[in-house]
């Protein structure tokens, strides 16, 4: 087992305030389980801090003996002995006074290998990265990112994993106009479409990433997309701590 540190810093700290894959066009998992999921398991302990260790859904390339990849995340929400916020009602969302991601690795297995790249905590939200899709070559995976904030905001983001010899993650700037990004597919080898939507959806726009050099740029429609990579776990909760 090969361990790595990769710093990767996933939002700006002032937001705080391998061979040809098989294609499906099947759409993309639901990142929408993985906040449901932790949400119920908060919500059952609203008025305590608490600790939950919580990996994403796996994915793996289409090949023979290929890549499996998944997150591994330490999601911590804090509310201090003294705090109002112990009145809390679950009913009506539970409130933290604080809420962070303290560990985050991103888990690449093979079937010689098992590599543990360390990505940078962030102790402004919960974040919980959902894998979308593999590009065509497999080198490179997108995520969708969601970020849960103390005061229940919420943002979604999309991550971009090389996962080459020189390993990366990134979270390009896309979709700066409204609120929301969420991964689409893959419109070429090296374009990733990300769509775009406001609060209340009621408009959709679509923007193009290059997963190479990070290049980003707006789409006049809608563009035909496949995604790649078969799912080989859904997301779990391993863990939780609960603190008087």
């Amino acid at each position: 087992m090969k361990r790595h540190i990769l710093s990767l810093l996933t939002l700006a700290a002032s937001t705080c305030l391998t061979g040809l894959l098989a294609a499906s066009s099947l759409a993309q998992t639901n990142p929408k389980f993985a906040q449901q999921l932790l949400t119920q398991v908060f919500n059952s302990r609203c008025n305590r801090a608490t600790e939950v260790s919580y990996r994403s859904n796996r994915l793996t390339t289409q090949q023979t003996n290929g890549t499996t990849v998944h997150v591994n995340a330490i999601l911590r929400k804090i509310v201090t002995p003294g705090s109002p916020l112990r009145d809390s009602d679950p009913e009506n969302g539970c409130r933290a006074d604080a809420r962070e991601t303290s560990q985050q690795e991103l888990v690449i297995q093979s079937p010689t290998e098992t590599r543990l790249i360390t990505l940078t905590p962030y102790d402004c939200s919960y974040l919980t990265n959902h894998l979308q899709s593999f590009s065509p070559n497999g080198q490179y995976l997108v995520a969708d990112l969601q970020s849960v904030y103390a005061g229940g905001d919420a943002g979604n983001h999309i991550t971009i994993f090389n996962l080459g010899d020189n390993i990366s993650a990134t979270t390009p700037e896309v979709c700066t106009e409204v609120e929301f990004a969420s991964f689409y597919g893959f419109a070429t080898p090296t374009e990733a479409i990300v769509r775009c939507e406001g609060y209340l959806a009621s408009s959709q726009t679509y923007e193009a990433v290059n997963v190479r050099t990070g290049n980003v740029r707006r789409l006049a429609g809608t563009p035909s997309v496949m995604n790649y990579g078969l799912p080989a776990g859904e997301p779990a909760v391993t863990k939780i701590q609960t603190f008087q």
